[in-house]
């Protein structure tokens, strides 16, 4: 066991202080990729005529057309993968080694580092599949009578028109009850694998190898303690979500953007898809009309949700390694 304990309100302090201090300098060295990476999710959607308005017309339109989510969700995936091993990266070397980069506005480094990165993050998502293939798969076999395919088939077939299926969903309530717990019993084991590896990410930028196991032992017998680091960051962030979310109901009354009202009970369900089609219109009308001032609010957000997320590992990191927060650490230990 790490006989180093984690300093949960001292991370989250030093954590806090880089993500406001340090802000700018997460702007300057993000904003390239994440721009790039935007573009990229939208002419992809653009490509395969996925647009806002359908996809929100049913809840399942996934279902219905799984295909197109698929290709559409594989190739965000790799590219949100070399995104965020180019930003993360940088993130972390500043925290770990003081290496802000000044001067350099236009950063999109992908070097070994990087590719080691990526790998972990692929690695560790290839864990949380296994795991959760290990939790589901007896479940479903059960539930299937042990024809998967046919079971997604008919899946597949409700979603197309869910409406008229709704007495079979009903009928087999049991049996996707049974899913749901399943579902969430796996998801139980994916936070604590999760937590007792979360501080891989700054081993591999540290190191510069992609081992997982100094992780594992670091947060030996700090699981707990990680829980309640994220706990309480998300506990903050909600609570000044909400105070600012509250004083611009209070403080702007007239000026909030008005939305329909809900579509009466009688109204039938392809009423239903249409309003929410028509407001996805609405809605994709207003980002080709005002995209710059969407662009730039989404990267001041993603700026802080970055700095912080990786500020948070890296700190802790550095607590469990030993090493003085403020100080650049030995590179490559």
């Amino acid at each position: 066991m790490n006989t180093n304990k984690l300093p949960v309100f001292r991370t989250f302090g030093n954590a806090l202080g880089f993500a406001v201090g340090d802000y700018f300098t997460v702007l300057r060295l993000a904003w390239l990729p994440f721009t790039l990476l935007l573009a990229a999710n939208f002419g992809l959607a653009a490509l395969i005529g996925l647009s806002l308005g359908k996809r929100i017309a049913t809840p399942f339109f996934v279902f219905a057309h799984i295909q197109e989510f698929a290709f559409l969700q594989a190739t965000m995936w790799i590219l949100q993968l070399i995104v965020v091993a180019a930003v993360a990266v940088s993130i972390h070397r500043i925290i770990l080694f003081g290496d802000r980069r000044p001067g350099v506005y236009l950063s999109f480094r992908f070097g070994r580092t990087e590719f080691v990165y990526a790998a972990m993050a692929l690695i560790w998502g290839l864990i949380i599949l296994a795991i959760m293939a290990t939790v589901l798969t007896p479940v479903l076999l059960l539930v299937s009578g042990g024809d998967l395919p046919g079971l997604f088939a008919r899946v597949q077939e409700w979603a197309k028109d869910w409406p008229r299926h709704a007495p079979d969903l009903a009928n087999n309530f049991g049996a996707f009850a049974g899913v749901w717990f399943a579902y969430v019993i796996g998801w139980i084991v994916v936070l604590y694998v999760s937590l007792r590896l979360c501080v891989w990410p700054p081993s591999v930028v540290a190191t510069n190898r992609l081992s997982p196991g100094e992780a594992w032992r670091l947060t030996d017998g700090n699981a707990l303690r990680l829980f309640g680091l994220f706990f309480l960051t998300i506990f903050v962030v909600y609570a000044v979500v909400l105070a600012v979310v509250l004083t611009v109901v209070f403080a702007l009354p007239g000026q909030l953007p008005h939305f329909p009202a809900p579509a009466p009970a009688a109204a039938t369900v392809n009423d239903i898809a249409a309003e929410r089609e028509r407001i996805g219109e609405k809605i994709e009308t207003f980002l080709a009309l005002y995209w710059p001032a969407v662009w730039l609010a989404a990267l001041l957000v993603y700026g802080a949700v970055v700095g912080m997320t990786v500020a948070l590992i890296s700190y802790s990191y550095k607590a469990l390694k030993g090493y003085d927060a403020q100080a650049p650490i030995p590179d490559g230990a």
